[in-house]
């Protein structure tokens, strides 16, 4: 099952086998950071929602 996918450009073969390699090597670390990377994306606009909502008056749906 595929959580998500990442695709990237590299300027050369040499560059993409790097992040090949980097990928593979350090997916442990990487792999959480980017989704909690992507879930403060989520936080904070959720949060700036809430603060326009209660500016003007509105409710949540």
């Amino acid at each position: 099952m595929t959580v998500f996918e990442i695709q990237t450009l590299a300027n050369s073969r040499e560059q993409a086998v790097k992040i090949v390699r980097n990928w593979e090597e350090n997916t442990k670390e990487i792999y959480p950071k980017v989704i909690e990377m992507l879930n403060e994306e989520i936080i904070e606009d959720e949060e700036e929602t809430k603060e326009e909502q209660m500016e003007f008056g509105m409710e949540e749906n």
